[in-house]
């Protein structure tokens, strides 16, 4: 299958998009890859919303940003999100570094890409940017938005921030609030990563950056996956030190490190837990059963929240030993369980 890849700018010329922060983004422009025929009023949409260190090439054919798709078993043709009954529109995050307004981007009126100078960015502003590219498209309303990791809490941020164009939100290995001990974590990387005040510059000043991009994706490979995926996917004598050390590699060549930072501060001041009452469409939850970082008993947690506020949301959990990725390989499960709640109604 292959995609249709875009660029949208969905605001006039001269105007600025506001953020949460109250800074101005001028010249807002959405990377976006489309599966499907578009043609609201017709063809029901669907809104894929990526993880935090993901790109936005979701499905069809080869590799973009050195990465295959990381959807492509579950959409196209026939497939659990089938792109002949449905219009799918996954579109790179801002503050993300694949072609959208980001740290890596152009600057408007200046030489040189954003940099340092990006601004702050909440999740709700990611959203808030899509929903104006969806409205430049004339998309009124989505019939679902599906997501994993952070896609998945973006996707239950549109349930909260837009309840009237979501239709249904698929929220895989993601939570409903983010915890302490992670937070303090994304922080302490924002700070190292993108702060101003004299301390964070001079470390930034001795601190090997490919060495530490390398190092956060080493770390973040050994939470994320688990023993037996590593003994599954890498069998023979050094495979998986060969195989890491790859993949650092590549992440050090592809992820902006301020984006990883802007993203961190992003991600860390996320909290809907006040807000469930507020959600209007069913909510699916999919931890994966084997994750160690969104575990079942924290996707639980969240659930029982989302019922006591009245929401109608059930609970899946992923079954298989992939950790974090199981909404990528436990294609069996996930087909069944999203073409049925797609089709709810």
């Amino acid at each position: 299958m292959k995609a249709i890849h875009d660029t949208i700018q969905p605001l006039p010329r001269g105007q600025t998009f506001r953020l949460d922060s109250g800074a101005e983004l001028p010249g807002l422009e959405i990377a976006l890859e489309q599966y499907g025929e578009l043609t609201p009023g017709r063809h029901p949409v669907i809104l894929i919303c990526h993880g935090y260190t993901m790109s936005h090439h979701a499905a069809g054919d080869g590799e973009r940003f050195e990465r295959k798709a990381w959807w492509s078993n579950i959409i196209g043709p026939g497939l659990a999100i089938d792109t002949r009954e449905f219009a799918v529109l996954s579109p790179n995050i801002i503050g993300s570094c694949f072609g959208s307004s980001g740290p890596a981007a152009r600057k408007p009126g200046a030489r040189g890409d954003w940099g340092l100078d990006f601004p702050d960015i909440t999740l709700a502003d990611m959203v808030r940017a899509q929903a104006v590219m969806l409205d430049a498209m004339g998309v009124e309303r989505l019939h679902a938005v599906v997501g994993p990791s952070m896609g998945g809490m973006m996707a239950k941020q549109w349930a909260a921030d837009f309840p009237d164009r979501v239709g249904r939100v698929v929220s895989m290995v993601a939570p409903l609030w983010i915890s302490g001990q992670a937070r303090k974590q994304m922080l302490w990387n924002y700070q190292l990563l993108c702060g101003l005040d004299e301390t964070s510059v001079r470390r930034r000043r001795m601190l090997d950056m490919d060495g530490f991009m390398r190092r956060v994706r080493r770390v973040t490979m050994e939470t994320y996956l688990t023993d037996a995926w590593f003994e599954r996917r890498c069998s023979g004598p050094g495979e998986k030190e060969r195989f890491m050390a790859e993949e650092c590699d590549k992440f050090a060549r592809t992820f902006h490190p301020v984006s990883y930072g802007k993203l961190a501060r992003a991600v860390a001041g996320y909290d809907l837990k006040p807000r469930a009452a507020e959600f209007r469409c069913p909510v699916l939850l999919m931890p994966g059963e084997t994750d160690k970082v969104v575990t079942p008993n924290f996707a639980r947690e969240a659930e029982f929240v989302l019922r006591e506020a009245g929401v109608d949301v059930r609970l899946e959990i992923i079954p298989g030993d992939s950790g974090h990725l199981a909404f990528e390989e436990e294609t069996g499960f996930m087909t069944h369980h999203l073409r049925a709640f797609l089709h709810e109604g």
